[in-house]
This record gives C-alpha cells, structure tokens and sequence, in this order.
C-alpha cells in the first residue's frame, strides 16, 4: 500500500494520490499511517482544512505518532494557526528528539514570532543546524529566503539539489532566493526546470511568470502567451461553468467580490484599499474573500467594510467557487493577479457573471474568465491589447493610491542648500535591473558632482548594498557617489524623501507605490517607457498627473531627462513645492473620483451583462 502511495506521490499524480488514500482509509479506518498520508497529499492539492482533519484523525488513533503531529505542524502554519503549528511542533520533538527536520521547524517558529533585534541570532542558530536531508536543507534555504538571507538561501538549496536533483520544492525556493540576489535569468530557469517535474502546478508557474518581468528581452507579446499557457494548463480538467442565475436588472445594487491574501498591511493593500473605502454603500454590497495568513490592525479595518467576510484559507479552488456563487456575486475582482497568494484558479471557474483583475497586480492574466482589465492606454496601448486574454477598461491612471493619516510635510529642495542634486530610489531592490544599474551608473558620470541615495529594507544586508554598490562602480560611478539605508517605519521612510531631488525610477519593473509616494513628497520621478504594463506603471502614473514629460522612451533620453533637470535646480524648486497638489488633484489622488469612476465601469460593465453583450475595451473615462 505504501508503495503504490509512494509511486503516486511521487510522479506528482496527486489527484491520484489522494483517491488511493481514501479507499485506504475507508477499507482501513483504524491505520494512522493512512491518514498521514491522506492528509499530506491533501495539502499538496490545497485542501488543508481537510487536511488537518486527516491529520487529526491520524493522532487521535496513534497519540505517539511523531511525524502526525510534524506534518499537522506544517499544516497549521500553511492556514495561519501559528500557536497550534507551535504547539505540534514541540509534541513531535519530544517523539522524534534527533530529528533535525523538526529543529529546523521549532527555530522557524520562533523566527516568525520574534522581533527584528532578535532574528539574526535565530538565523544563526538555524544555519549551526547540521541539516543532512535534501527535506531540511529545503526548510532551512526556505525561512532563510524570506528573511532576506538570500544568499545563504541559494547554498542552502542548492545543497538540497545536489542531493535530490528532482526535489521540485528546491528548484521552485532557489528561485525565489535568487531573484532576492538580482539572478532572475538564473531564477526562470529555474521556475522552468521546477515546471519540467511538475508541469501543471500553478504556483511554480506564477513565479515564472512574476521573474520574467524583470528581463527586458521580453514584452507584450511574450508575457501575455506565457500567461495563456498558465491558464490552459490549469484549465485542464475543470469542467464549463453552469449560467449564472444572478437577477439580470442593470441599475439593481450590486454585490462585489473582492479576492485577495494582501487584506493587511502591505503596499497592494495602499491601492485597492482606498476604493473599497469609498465605494457607495447603498450602490454596492462588498464580499472580502481573504486568503491574508497574518492579519493585522488593517485587516480589522477591511472586516469591518465587509458586508461578509469569507476566509479563503485551506478551501480548494472548487469549494472557494461554490461558495462565491452561493453568495451570488455580481462581479468578481481579483487584486492579486499573478503574485503570491493568489486565486486565479478560482477564477477559471467563473463563479461570477463578470470577473475583472485591477489594481493589485496590473499585468493582465491571461483567463479569458476574466472579462475585464482595468488599465489605461499608456499601460496598455491599443496595438498591444490584442495580446491581452481581457477586454481593456480604461480609467485614467494605473491604480490609485492611499494617502496616509500621517504624511510628513514636503521640504525645501535639497539641492537650493547643497547646489548639488540627489537622485534617489526607494524602490524594492530586486527591481533595480542590470540595464537600469548601467544607466544610473551612466548618469552618475555625466553628473559627477550628483549623488544616488537607495533605500530598501534589503540595504540592512551587506551582501546586498555591497553587490549593488560593486555593479555601479563596476560601470563607472564613484563609491562616494552612492549611499544606501535600509528600512524604516512608514513616516520615517516617506520623511527621507527630504534627502531627494529626482527619484530614479528602476526598469523594467517600474515602482508603482514607491512612485506615488514620490511625488505625495514632492519629487518627480524619472521614468522609462517599457514594453509590458509593469513596465510602464510609472509612465501611466506620471502621465495621470500632467508630467507624461518625464517619462523617456529609451534609455537615451532618460539618462537626458535627470541630467538635464540636475542643471535647473530653481525650476525643481518650484515642482517640489506644487508637486503635492497637483498629485491630490489628480485622478490617482482623489480618491472620490478615482472611486466615482470604478463605480461607473462596474455598473458599465454589469449592464453590458445584462444585455447579454460580450466585453470589449472601453475607451479612458473623462475625469
């Protein structure tokens, strides 16, 4: 039995898997091994809520059985119950002491729970743990990642591959390791090879998707089909959505669907949330579907919106799409698109009459499901929109974006004192591509009295502002050109816009609410034209606001555009001091309008459903 199991598993035949486990434990109820595995093959297909009843069932039979309690562990952490995960993890030490998997798990815990002072002791201890498995090197490589240890993380699993070159979990969490370490060629190869064990596994796919985002070799055309090619394999085996039975009245009020695991928090959180505020309650009825796994004061303040608030965690992609039809949603608005924690399999189900993707990640989908992308024409122009899966709804500007309570007054320019100016980028350090580091570089040498300031919470590792810093010089700038800072808190962060006289927007992955937050603080932002929406997010931000002059079309005249400013110091002067208003002003900034105009299309949208006409793009609403 086992080995059946086993061969199942292993090929990655899942669904497989699971259906010879239930036969098991139907003919052998009273087995605890059988229902171990029952429950792990059913976190693999995301029914951990059902796993964990497996794995319930398992302790229940065999209180002193180790790896039970271990893998229950792992479950509870997978649906955010951190204290039960804890909890188990501290049985399964005591039933298994020299297990160094389960060493690795406990100092994973404690890393989730401590304070950032405490971390890099933790991160010690965990790097001291003689891990010897191709499964501990996996755990180890894995929290080192997402605590910004990326190249520890990289050793880590590729210590694991050596041992288990098929180990797709290894291949899928080097990736991400080394993207954190600017690899991203190295990082899609890797999503490919993880795709190569395990065609249709989505969340693979979804990072290789995210990655080539960050190469410039490609655009439009290739983003888009490789989006497709997410959809139709996932599409395989889902059957045609049943009619919708929604009430087909255009001016009745609406229910939204609003789906995301960013309900915190969190940057994403800054632009869908100030419409969800906003919208006009006697119009609209809000249904969060939330997948967010550590909830914080924010997620109090979306509850609260709701008109019902579903938690996403551990429901299969067919049980979150009853669902969201028992509560007969109108529309249905993904905020995730293809990021972490989204729930686009969901989507291709069509639980929802019309289905749109907006705001959280506005790169398209490629789910012919979704009828709707909200855009503009500077993030999508008309001859790229036939590559998109969704018919194109303009409103102007990308997304808009939250103000927050405390925003720190804008400063005098700092180049009036100094006579000198400094370019600045606060953006995510990942997002600083080679081309954009020669280019800065580039700038740096034309300008040579010009300073470049970087902010990132990745600058508090040395690895990383010393690679960063190496790559610059390497092409010419001066190491007393460049200062680096790390994170800070919120007001802080925005206050050290006061050191800034031109932000330098990074390519092809543009800033999107960095960019905002520039120009909330009063300096205007330099960006590039690209050839996909994520690389003309700032293009579509500026252009929002009148100052579709800032934005170059190559890297010639980008390089012309923040030296040529460098020499205007009193005109920046007056930018800096009017920029705030006139970002307020605008469609990204008023949020009344902004929300006034997603209403419209909402209800623009539902109408043509209710006609029984097909979506199609609709030109930019008038503001």
């Amino acid at each position: 039995m086992q080995a059946l199991y086993a061969e199942r598993y292993g090929a990655g035949r899942y669904a497989d898997a699971a259906a010879f486990c239930a036969r098991s434990v139907a003919i052998q109820p009273g087995n605890a091994d059988d229902h171990c595995n029952h429950g792990e093959i059913l976190v693999r297909l995301d029914r951990r809520r059902d796993a964990a009843c497996a794995f319930a069932r398992a302790i229940a039979l065999a209180p002193s059985f180790g790896p039970a309690h271990h893998k229950r562990g792992l479950n509870g952490q997978l649906i955010g119950e951190a204290d039960a995960a804890r909890a188990s993890y501290d049985r399964a030490a005591v039933l298994m002491p020299g297990s160094a998997e389960i060493q690795v798990l406990r100092l994973i815990s404690a890393i989730e729970r401590a304070g950032s002072a405490e971390i890099p002791a933790l991160v010690s201890r965990l790097l001291a743990i003689p891990a010897r498995t191709a499964e501990e090197l996996l755990l180890v490589g894995s929290v080192l990642g997402e605590k910004g240890y990326h190249r520890e993380a990289v050793r880590a699993l590729s210590r694991a591959l050596a041992l288990k070159p098929d180990a797709f979990d290894c291949w899928v969490n080097r990736g991400i390791a080394l993207a954190g370490t600017f690899r991203h060629h190295e990082a899609v190869n890797g999503a490919r090879r993880a795709l190569a064990i395990r065609p249709s596994y989505p969340h693979a796919h979804t990072n290789l998707i995210f990655w080539i985002g960050f190469l410039p070799e490609f655009g439009f055309a290739e983003h888009q089909a490789e989006r497709r090619k997410w959809s139709m394999a996932q599409r395989r085996g889902v059957p045609a959505p049943a009619p919708h039975p929604n009430t087909s009245d255009p001016d009745r009020k609406l229910r939204l669907g609003y789906v995301s695991s960013d309900f915190k928090g969190h940057a994403t959180a800054g632009v869908f949330g100030p419409v969800l505020r906003r919208h006009d309650r006697s119009r609209f009825d809000l249904f969060l579907y939330s997948g967010t796994l550590q909830e914080d004061g924010e997620t109090e303040r979306f509850r609260k919106l709701a008109t019902a608030w579903r938690s996403t965690l551990g429901l299969s992609p067919d049980t979150l799409a009853e669902r969201i039809r028992a509560d007969r949603i109108d529309i249905l608005i993904d905020l995730s698109g293809h990021t972490a924690g989204n729930h686009l399999s969901t989507f291709l189900r069509k639980p929802a009459p019309v289905q749109v993707t907006a705001w959280g990640s506005s790169t398209g989908t490629g789910l012919s499901e979704i009828d709707y992308f909200l855009a503009d024409p500077v993030a999508v122009p008309e001859d790229a929109r036939h590559h998109f899966a969704e018919a194109i709804y303009d409103i102007p500007g990308l997304f808009p974006c939250e103000t927050p309570e405390r925003l720190p007054p804008v400063s005098a320019l700092p180049a009036t004192q100094s006579g000198s100016v400094v370019y600045g980028c606060f953006n995510r350090a990942t997002k600083i591509g080679p081309i954009a580091v020669m280019t800065w570089a580039r700038i740096l040498r034309q300008v040579p009295d010009a300073r470049l300031f970087l902010k990132d919470r990745a600058f508090g590792h040395a690895y990383t502002r010393d690679q960063l810093r190496d790559e610059l010089v390497r092409h010419g700038a001066r190491a007393g050109q460049l200062e680096f800072a790390g994170g800070t808190a919120q007001f802080d962060h925005l206050a050290a816009h006061e050191r800034v006289d031109i932000a330098l927007d990074p390519f092809p992955q543009n800033g999107g609410v960095t960019t905002c937050q520039s120009l909330m603080m009063g300096v205007p932002v330099v960006a590039l034209l690209g050839d996909d929406p994520g690389a003309r997010t700032s293009a579509s931000l500026l252009s929002a606001i009148g100052y579709a002059d800032w934005v170059a079309p190559d890297v010639d005249r980008y390089v012309d555009i923040a030296a040529e400013w460098s020499a205007r110091i009193p005109e920046l002067s007056v930018i800096r001091q009017g920029l705030r208003a006139r970002y307020l002003d605008s469609p990204i900034g008023n949020l009344d309008l902004y929300t006034r105009l997603v209403e419209d299309a909402f209800r623009e949208m539902w109408r043509r459903w209710c006609e029984g006409r097909s979506p199609r793009s609709v030109p930019a609403a008038s503001s």
